[in-house]
């Protein structure tokens, strides 16, 4: 017996044991997602309570409730659950200001001996909430809201002038006045209301200057505006402006690289690339004098195309004088590229006293007066061949082609220039003047020495040909050297 009783003790004891071991508390929630589908942005913070039961055999204690970045556990069971018992995780998400799809997490500690940690999830989609005009005047100053109260002007040019605004509305009850005080001299302030009625908008404009600003870098000034406004009478605005800084100065040798004696020039030379023969066009220069004493600046005579004027015609030491050029095509000497105009300048320049200068035009024929019956009777270039390919040739070998040509109008035509690129020679037709039906053609030699590779050469011919007063003739090919 007494065997027996031993034995039941050992039983009973090995079973204590063993319930204990599997023993504890446990935490099971209804459910750890919660989906609030749509809602309104300005429609309030949504909630959410989580509930959960003690399912195991030993009081649960929840020991920490942390959510994640905006959203809030409100409050939970903060006292012991007995085993069978529920308890709560209430959680709350603010949509204001948070438009769009959403995803939060709550994490749960515990003392439960199975999941001690357990994560929470609420989400959903915020409908963003319809604009007013609180979204657009966000800063409160007084009754006077604006958009903003610190415009910035970013990455201005040391000497870029740029113009920004800032938005007004009369918040009050009653008719507000308003006016600038003195702004800086670099920032120009205008009003474009000087009463605003209760619910009217308007514009404080802002021109920044920054070469009046005086250094660059970041600068930050203020504009006040008054009012009558009796909760904030005086409304201050903060301007930033970021001014890139200014690049050093150009000396006189990179302005006026060009150098005859004392005296430098913006360039030494004056080209008129297009130019009508009934056109009469002006082009300047500057002059500086890079010497120690005055310089009187005078003209010598001129060709009859040319016209120059100087001002002031007495130039200081390190002062500037402009040159005004005026071309005649009507008097220049044919037409095309003419480079043989040029104005002499008599100085008292102890160095180098007369100066040259050279000027060259491209002459166009004016054709534009021209009737529709004057143009229908108009001669007409016709070229047999535009291009001569003289295929491969032995350097030093001279080329030589005739491009023939004939008139096809119904008047006369006049070949009146004939020029050829560098390298290569055309002479002058057989006839510069062709009735109409009749023929002509253009010589042409090609020198080859000391050329190799593919080759390009190009003749201009320059007719009374309304339709085709300048036609290019071309030769081209590919020269070896001689074995």
């Amino acid at each position: 017996m007494k065997k027996l009783s031993a034995l039941l003790f050992l039983t009973f004891t090995g079973l204590t044991m063993a319930l204990a071991q599997v023993g504890g508390a446990e935490i099971k929630f209804d459910n750890i997602d919660h989906n609030y589908g749509d809602i309104k942005e300005n429609g309030g913070k949504a909630k959410h309570v989580f509930s959960f039961v003690n399912t195991g055999t030993d009081t649960l204690i929840l020991t920490r409730v942390q959510p994640g970045c905006g959203c809030t556990a409100s409050d939970y069971t903060k006292a012991g659950i007995a085993p069978g018992a529920k308890g709560f995780v209430s959680a709350e998400y603010d949509p204001m200001g948070r438009p769009g799809p959403f995803k939060k997490s709550i994490s749960v500690t515990s003392n439960a001996k199975t999941t001690p940690n357990i994560t929470l999830f609420i989400g959903g989609n915020v409908i963003p909430k319809p604009k007013d005009f609180t979204d657009t005047f966000r800063v409160h100053l007084g009754d006077l809201l604006v958009d903003r109260n610190n415009p910035v002007f970013h990455n201005l040019k040391f000497d870029e002038v740029r113009i920004d605004s800032v938005k007004l509305f009369n918040n009050g009850a009653q008719e507000m006045q308003l006016s600038l005080k003195e702004s800086p001299a670099h920032i120009k302030a205008v009003l474009t209301h000087t009463k605003l009625k209760p619910a009217e908008r308007g514009f404080l404009i802002l021109t920044y200057d920054a070469a009046k600003a005086g250094s660059s870098g970041n600068r930050n000034d203020r504009v006040f505006v008054n009012t009558n406004d009796p909760k904030q009478p005086e409304k201050m605005f903060f301007v930033t402006a970021i001014i890139q800084e200014a690049p050093p100065k150009p000396t006189a040798e990179q302005l006026y690289p060009y150098q005859m004696g004392n005296l430098r020039m913006s360039k030494n030379s004056v080209v008129f690339p297009q130019i009508l023969n009934t056109e009469i066009k002006t082009d300047t220069l500057v002059l500086y004098n890079a010497g120690t004493y005055p310089i009187q600046i005078d003209f010598q005579k001129f060709t009859p195309q040319l016209k120059a004027t100087v001002s002031p015609n007495v130039l200081l030491p390190e002062q500037t004088a402009t040159i005004r050029i005026t071309y005649d095509a009507s008097k220049a000497n044919g037409f095309g590229f003419i480079s043989d105009g040029r104005i002499n300048l008599q100085t008292t320049d102890s160095i180098q006293p007369i100066k040259v200068l050279y000027v060259s035009a491209n002459v166009k024929e004016d054709f534009s007066k021209l009737s529709q019956k004057q143009r229908e009777n108009a001669p007409k270039i016709e070229f047999e061949n535009k291009i001569f390919d003289f295929g491969t040739g032995t350097t030093g070998k001279e080329v030589v082609y005739s491009f023939v040509f004939s008139n096809k109008g119904k008047s006369e035509l006049v070949i009146r220039k004939v020029t050829a690129s560098c390298g290569c020679t055309a002479t002058n037709p057989e006839k510069t003047s062709l009735k109409p039906g009749e023929t002509s053609k253009i010589d042409i030699k090609f020198n080859t020495d000391g050329r190799v590779g593919e080759q390009h050469k190009s003749i201009t011919v320059i007719t009374n040909d309304p339709e085709n007063p300048e036609v290019i003739l071309l030769v081209k090919g590919k020269l070896e050297k001689a074995e």
